[in-house]
């Protein structure tokens, strides 16, 4: 089971039931037998500018930062970490709240596109494929 947390910090409309639904699907797929917690967070172009530089040294907005739990077992509960979105951001730039929280949700799995972007596509390409699979 996951437990997702949606914050959103701003005045902009997001897309809820098509996280929550997203992200149950794609735990559904690759780890259906632990129970998971994940924070979204929507924020503003300024809140998510300030995060970008404090924690990546970008001095600019961007789409979405994803925060993994270092240590995300307990005994029975997994908190894999917070997912943060801009959108405003994701507006101007023609995104959608749930690319973003799909990309946000490899990052949070281990998966990193600046370590090997093939590995990367491999594995949304995969998860995609698992995610329609559950829908058929």
């Amino acid at each position: 089971m996951i437990k997702i947390n949606i914050i959103n910090k701003t005045k902009l409309s997001i897309d809820e039931k098509g996280i929550k639904d997203y992200l149950n699907s794609a735990w559904t797929v690759k780890y259906f037998s632990k129970n998971v917690f994940i924070e979204i967070l929507s924020v503003s172009v300024d809140e998510i500018t300030d995060l970008n530089k404090t924690y990546l040294k970008h001095s600019r907005p961007t789409d979405v930062i994803s925060f993994p739990n270092a240590n995300p077992d307990n005994d029975r509960n997994i908190s894999l970490g917070s997912i943060v979105f801009c959108p405003e951001f994701l507006l101007q730039h023609h995104e959608t709240n749930i690319e973003v929280v799909e990309h946000g949700f490899l990052h949070l799995m281990g998966y990193d596109h600046e370590q090997s972007q093939i590995d990367w596509d491999n594995n949304l390409k995969e998860l995609r494929n698992d995610i329609s699979k559950l829908s058929n």
